[in-house]
């Protein structure tokens, strides 16, 4: 992978959760009840720029002859599956949060 491809996941896996890092802004007047979550946003941050790097990488390898690599597509495939599943637990399980629930 060159850096330039790497820039481009960081920043789209940014951009993916830039809009609930917004919403808790604004529900929490911007994060004076109870500090920036930083652990959350980053694993969120990790967890959709893996999620960006397997599926660009899984139609990759789906545009090439996927016979011919089958392990490292499957492996591929069971990260971007597992990545996407956290993210969306994570968002879940933090989403009245990010709505201005209390005990946050």
């Amino acid at each position: 992978m060159d850096m330039n491809h790497i820039f481009r996941v960081v920043l789209i896996g940014l951009a993916l959760i830039a809009p609930f890092i917004a919403l808790e802004a604004v529900t929490t007047s911007f994060f004076s009840r109870s500090g920036f979550p930083a652990t959350l946003f980053f694993s969120m941050w990790v967890n959709a720029s893996i999620v960006v790097a397997s599926m660009l990488s899984v139609f990759k390898k789906i545009q090439g002859d996927v016979r011919r690599s089958l392990v490292p597509f499957a492996a591929v495939a069971t990260i971007f599956i597992l990545s996407t599943a956290a993210l969306v637990t994570i968002i879940i399980d933090q989403m009245p949060c990010f709505l201005g629930g209390t005990g946050c």
